[in-house]
């Protein structure tokens, strides 16, 4: 069976809330990332989000947010291969940001 992929809407506004013991993680990337699937495993095992185009009075940015994760050390995991080795940390009550690159 084959997954549908939801279609990737511009948005105005990202919030991120994470719960107790956990963080978020914004990974910024570019233009051509737009749709594109990032997944990250860790403690939690494996979750995944998709770039999105997020346009606000600061301008044009394309992010994929990860809003609440538990604190730990993460893999990010791409299926082209392009993003194996590189890890992240995410502490409890903070914000992570890096670039998807």
């Amino acid at each position: 069976m084959e997954h549908e992929r939801d279609t990737v809407r511009e948005l105005t506004s990202i919030m991120v809330e994470p719960e107790p013991g956990a963080g978020s993680l914004v990974l910024h990337a570019d233009a051509g990332d737009v749709g594109r699937e990032v997944e990250v495993e860790g403690v939690t095992g494996r979750q995944h989000a998709i770039v999105r185009t997020v346009e606000s009075g600061l301008g044009t940015s394309h992010l994929a947010v990860f809003p609440s994760l538990a604190e730990g050390s993460y893999d990010l995991v791409s299926s082209d291969g392009r993003l194996d080795g590189r890890t992240v940390a995410i502490r409890d009550g903070q914000v992570t940001e890096t670039p998807l690159r």
